[in-house]
C-alpha cells in the first residue's frame, strides 16, 4: 500500500504513512473489539468466520481493480 501511495499518487514517504494510518487504527480497534467479544463469549471460530467472509468481500473489488491495469 505504502509503494501505491508513492507512485501512483505521488506521495512521499511520510505521507504514504499517513494515508495508512486509518487502517492501522481501524484494526487496532477491531482486534479489541474481537478480543472482548471472544473472551465473553468463549468461542473464537464463528468470528474466524465472520472476518474470512468479510475480507473475501473486501478484497474481490481490490483484486478486479488491480487485474483490469
Amino acid at each position: 500500500m505504502p509503494l501505491y501511495f508513492q507512485a501512483v499518487h505521488g506521495a512521499s514517504a511520510t505521507m504514504s504513512g499517513v494515508d495508512l494510518l486509518p487502517a492501522s487504527a481501524l484494526a487496532g480497534f477491531t482486534a479489541v473489539v474481537t478480543g472482548f467479544i471472544v473472551a465473553k463469549s468463549g468461542d473464537y471460530r464463528w468470528t474466524l468466520w465472520i472476518c474470512w467472509t468479510i475480507l473475501t468481500l473486501g478484497i474481490n473489488p481490490l483484486l478486479r481493480f488491480v487485474d483490469s491495469t
